[in-house]
């Protein structure tokens, strides 16, 4: 998948789905984001599946890469 359909199917993303692929690209577990979005472990778990699937990547790592070669890391939002 190239990097503009990858780019499109994010801005297609849930609200919720697009704070978590910040919280991934700015390195948080599934549990830290859930703490900070006020979600359950499992529940940012499940989102992170359908996030891959949606966008057409294998794993956290890509979602991570992607988001931070193109801006997708925001301080603001995320803090430890």
């Amino acid at each position: 998948m190239t990097n503009s359909a990858i780019a499109k199917n994010i801005m297609e993303l849930k609200t919720v789905e697009r704070n978590i692929v910040k919280g991934i690209a700015n390195g948080f577990t599934n549990k830290e984001i859930a703490k900070i979005l006020g979600l359950k472990t499992g529940t940012v778990g499940n989102y992170v599946s359908r996030i891959l699937h949606k966008i057409g990547l294998q794993h956290r790592t890509q979602i991570a890469i992607f988001a931070l070669q193109n801006g997708g890391r925001s301080e603001a939002e995320y803090s430890r």
